[in-house]
């Protein structure tokens, strides 16, 4: 007995023990089992798409969110890298979940561009998506190349290190690249107490470097230091994206890498201004002076304006450092002056600015008129010294009033001779009574007089009369151009006038014909037309049915987004899911659905896969249906959305 007892005793235990490793391992099965619910619903993965890069060169961190709908937290990058977020994207793919059949999941994708801020081996830290985080990653960042390993890098120098204060000086940078540039931009030069204009466009040419061959952009720029001192100038800085892999044809969605290359610092030390007697402070390279006169000077008259333009041009200046030119006093005439009018422009020296004032000179009284001579003082920055710019003094021979004002004279001519014979009559009279001896000579004067008026009179008499005849004459040409442009007029309006009614009556001709056509005819052709689209329509589905006979999955997916193009042209469905939401509830739809939940499966199941080949084989008869039940919608439903944001620089 006791023995028996042992026995059952240890029995028990057995028994007791086996219960307790079936309740360890039923619970791992179900934290197993959530455990890998929670790896296809909420889960963050990430990709870096290079291990070893160099500085001054990006690498993208691709981070994918799984079944979350959480913020992205980068703050873990921020310490070592440089972050810009290039894109973002959405969609919701269909997956086959053993024990619950077919679910959605969503996945959040970003692409980050990451900058490493040093050199060295750096640890790319997990990122967090609500509570959950990815994974981590090593990077190598090292030295920029040399010589012929370089693609892409850049330069820039100067004309001088030694400018004078608000003097110009000619920057070039020179941008070398061996590789195709997708987009970018160069900064402008920037720096305290400096003025920068660009000069032209770039310049495009071929150049061979350490053994390589080089497209060489070349960029120039006119600096103006305000200050003299110390100046430097920072590093240029060159920002681009190039493809990932230049090796490869870049296509349109073609991956790109982001590149920033840096020139030397450039230090100036500007010159003071020199003690100089020269009120202006004008430093170039070279100044001229220039003047000229629109009219024959050598008719000059008085009271007829005559026009004098001086044009001021330098070299190496803006043209706001140009200085202003005063009016000089001119005895015997009358100056007006427009307003002065500047000009900015560029040349292989850099910039050239022009000056142009306009004087109007009105002579006020006949003789010789003197125009004093311009001078404008300036600084040769090549030389070092001071230099006037002369405008030589001009005179002018100014003659009187011409005829035109004969008449005038003419006519206050003759009114004093006719005061003076009607004073000599009363002398006529008053001796007459006195003595009369005198009278005969009397008369001799006051006929001299009067023929003295008439040849005045006569000659006025003719003045007036070419004028009259030369009024006559102008007047006659405008009329006779005025009767040209109307007849030409007229001639125009007839010739349009028979044109449109040309027009009008081949198109009622023509409309009056279409009205008359066979309406049947018409009518079979809309038929034809019918029909031939609805082959068009159907013809994709041969390849559908190729592609089901064969039981390949992906092609059978390709078919039917192939398919699904012909039947919407102008929004077709890119996916299963896509294409399901155009569909009726139907046999089609069903068959669909399960092609879509093989397609995404994690588990291989033969059963499913033959269940799914079972129904493939009815597919194109069960589309060809249907079409013909007119079972397809027209409007379009988008089961993903893509967002994108990219920040793209002024191409070079």
């Amino acid at each position: 007995m006791p023995l028996n007892l042992g026995s059952s005793l240890m029995n028990k235990t057995l028994y007791t023990a086996r219960l307790h490793n079936i309740r360890k391992v039923f619970l791992v099965a179900c934290l197993f089992v959530q455990v890998t619910a929670f790896a296809q619903d909420g889960t963050v993965r990430s990709k870096l798409s290079a291990t070893t890069i160099t500085r001054d060169e990006s690498v993208t961190l691709e981070i994918t969110a799984i079944g979350m709908d959480a913020e992205l937290d980068l703050s873990s990058l921020r310490k070592d890298f440089e972050v810009v977020e290039r894109s973002s994207s959405r969609e919701i793919r269909s997956i086959m979940e053993a024990g619950s059949g077919l679910q959605t999941t969503s996945f959040v994708t970003w692409a980050l561009e990451l900058v490493p801020r040093e050199i060295g081996i750096f640890t790319v830290p997990p990122v967090r998506v609500g509570s959950v985080f990815s994974q981590a990653h090593t990077l190598t960042v090292s030295e920029l190349p040399t010589g012929a390993r370089r693609d892409i890098f850049v330069e820039a120098f100067v004309d001088t290190e030694t400018p004078w204060v608000q003097s110009q000086v000619l920057m070039t940078m020179r941008v070398f690249q061996a590789i195709e540039i997708v987009d970018g931009g160069l900064d402008v030069p920037e720096a305290e107490n400096l003025v920068v204009e660009r000069l032209g466009e770039d310049v495009r040419t071929n150049e061979n470097r350490d053994g390589r061959q080089y497209s060489v952009t070349t960029r120039r720029f006119a600096l103006f230091p305000q200050k003299s001192g110390e100046l430097i100038l920072e590093p240029i800085t060159l920002s681009i994206s190039v493809p990932a892999d230049p090796s490869r044809v870049r296509g349109f969605f073609s991956p790109t890498r982001k590149l920033t290359r840096r020139t030397d610092k450039i230090v100036l030390n500007v010159r003071p201004r020199p003690n100089t007697d020269s009120v202006w402070w004008l430093p170039a390279k070279a100044v001229q002076l220039d003047s000229q006169w629109i009219g024959d000077v050598s008719t000059a008259t008085v009271d007829q304006p005559l026009t004098r333009t001086i044009v001021l041009r330098a070299s190496g200046v803006t043209d706001s450092q140009l200085p202003e030119i005063n009016i000089p006093a001119i005895e015997g005439a009358s100056l007006y002056a427009e307003e002065p009018e500047r000009k900015l422009g560029a040349n292989q020296l850099g910039l050239l600015s022009e000056l142009t004032i306009k004087w109007a000179v009105i002579p006020q009284r006949a003789g010789e008129l003197l125009l004093p001579s311009v001078s404008v003082d300036w600084f040769n920055t090549s030389t070092g010294d001071v230099e006037t710019a002369v405008l030589p003094a001009e005179r002018i021979t100014v003659s009187s009033a011409k005829s035109t004002t004969s008449a005038n004279n003419a006519g206050q001519a003759s009114l004093e001779l006719l005061n003076q014979s009607g004073s000599n009559g009363n002398v006529l009279n008053t001796q007459g009574v006195t003595n009369t001896g005198s009278a005969d000579s009397v008369n001799d004067q006051n006929s001299n007089a009067l023929s003295n008026i008439a040849s005045i009179d006569s000659d006025s008499s003719r003045l007036a009369s070419q004028t009259t005849v030369a009024t006559e004459l102008r007047l006659h040409e405008l009329e006779s151009l005025v009767e040209t442009w109307r007849n030409l007029a007229l001639i125009i309006l007839m010739l349009w006038t028979v044109s449109s009614a040309a027009f009008w009556w081949t198109r009622h001709q023509r409309r009056k014909l279409s009205e008359g056509a066979d309406s049947s005819a018409g009518r079979l052709g809309a038929v034809r037309n019918a029909a031939t689209e609805s082959v068009y329509r159907m013809q994709p589905l041969s390849g559908v049915a190729a592609s089901c006979k064969m039981g390949n999955f992906d092609d059978i997916r390709h078919a039917l987004i192939a398919w699904s193009a012909w039947q919407w042209a102008d929004d077709p469905p890119l996916t299963l899911g896509a294409l399901m939401k155009r569909l009726a509830t139907g046999p089609a739809k069903k068959t669909i659905e399960s092609l879509d939940a093989a397609l995404y499966s994690s588990r291989d199941n033969a059963d499913e896969q033959a269940l799914t080949l079972s129904q493939l084989s009815s597919l194109p008869e069960d589309l060809k249906v249907a079409i013909d039940a007119g079972e397809l919608q027209k409007n379009a439903i988008n089961l993903s959305s893509q967002v994108s944001s990219s920040n793209s620089l002024p191409a070079l």
